[in-house]
């Protein structure tokens, strides 16, 4: 049986199993869906295990692998230089490992009504899911953005890589106001 999966850790908290194995039944297809915990550690054995399986037809990844997982696909999307993360591997023509970022699709989305330009926002957290939050924002011509997250420094470098105006900040600190606030972090998953 063909099957996909969601990685990352933790994991035993994703709903992705339940609403993926839905839709697999209510189409009728014969495949599965799977939650597999990978730690830091075992995620290029993840990958060269599943590169060899034919019936894996990719995978979904959350955090921590998100950015870490770009040095185990190709890119030819040129994700790796744009938004800096992935969250989606699948298998291509020529049956290469590829990766791409469904997230600022989904971000923007239920926000394409809402007149956000100039106008100021927050976004906690800097990993993964927060490039690719970011990446969206830049392309709304929203601002000023303040970046609120453990590593000040690091909050810094994404608010430069997108081209955004603000500030970073530790995320112990009082939250500005703002039209739009963005929980782009592990607080509050499980």
């Amino acid at each position: 049986m063909t099957y996909a999966e969601v990685i990352g850790n933790p994991i035993a908290h994703s709903k992705s199993p339940l609403i993926h194995r839905f839709w697999l039944s209510a189409l009728g297809i014969d495949a599965d869906y799977r939650a597999v915990p990978v730690l830091p550690v075992e995620l290029a054995g993840y990958f060269d295990m599943r590169r060899d399986d034919p019936a894996w037809r990719g995978c979904n990844i959350t955090l921590p692998h998100k950015i870490a997982a770009l040095d185990h696909v190709s890119d030819p999307g040129e994700v790796r230089s744009s938004i800096g993360a992935i969250n989606t591997v699948f298998r291509g023509e020529n049956g290469a490992l590829q990766g791409t970022n469904t997230d600022p699709a989904g971000f923007y989305a239920p926000l394409a009504d809402t007149d956000l330009a100039g106008k100021p926002v927050v976004v906690i957290g800097s990993g993964g899911a927060a490039c690719a939050v970011l990446f969206a924002l830049a392309r709304m011509a929203v601002g000023p953005v303040t970046v609120q997250a453990r590593s000040p420094l690091k909050a810094a470098a994404l608010l430069s890589r997108f081209g955004l105006k603000g500030e970073a900040k530790p995320i112990a600190t009082t939250l500005p106001p703002a039209s739009l606030l963005v929980n782009a972090s592990a607080l509050g998953m499980a």
